[in-house]
């Protein structure tokens, strides 16, 4: 599959793009290999770009007030990711964004997103439906995080990331859903031992 495929098949999921208009849109995105735990941004730095996924799993994440490292979001294959607020304000990231394993993205940046809105108004749609998917997913992270049990949080990790659950180190898993990876490792170990399945 050439690069952009991937791309251009995961927006015509949700908007109408011709050939045409695809021929005008790839040029403004740009190819970027990252290598294992090579940092597409780090904390501090300013969002330049939204990144698309076409091989690979990035991570977002920052240390928390005790000095440990909280997971907020994953990003494997198709998926986007960036620091939201960053990237729309133009202002520096609270995250980490990281590359769990070598990874291939696409990226383009505010200024020529906004180019491309002019351009193809059907893109303007598609990014503010995947934004609005954005903050539900934030908000119910919120949520999970203020009162869900673990074994409810590691169920939605495996419901939301299930090609990441046997792929990645546990203790990022156990960073996403807010607890050690000795109480990780315990709880999957309780699991397999009542025979139950999550999903």
């Amino acid at each position: 599959m050439k690069e952009n495929d991937l791309l251009i098949q995961t927006i015509r999921q949700r908007v109408s793009l011709s050939n045409d208009e695809a021929q005008i849109l790839c040029p403004f995105f740009r190819r970027k290999s990252l290598n294992k735990k090579e940092k597409l941004f780090p904390n501090g730095a300013v969002a330049h770009d939204v990144a698309f996924v076409l091989d690979g799993v990035l991570r977002v994440w920052a240390y928390d007030a005790e000095g440990h490292e909280r997971t907020l979001q994953f990003a494997p294959t198709d998926w986007w990711i960036t620091d939201l607020a960053s990237f729309i304000k133009q202002t520096p990231s609270d995250w980490h964004v990281e590359a769990m394993e070598n990874t291939e993205v696409l990226l383009i940046s505010r200024e020529d997103q906004l180019k491309l809105f002019e351009i193809l108004p059907q893109l303007q749609t598609y990014f503010r439906v995947i934004t609005e998917n954005a903050l539900v997913a934030y908000q119910q992270r919120l949520q999970e995080a203020m009162g869900a049990p673990a074994l409810e949080r590691y169920k939605a990790f495996c419901l939301k990331y299930p090609t990441l659950v046997d792929r990645i180190p546990q203790k990022y898993i156990a960073s996403y859903i807010g607890v050690s990876p000795e109480f990780l490792s315990k709880m999957k170990s309780e699991i397999l031992r009542a025979g139950k399945k999550l999903i």
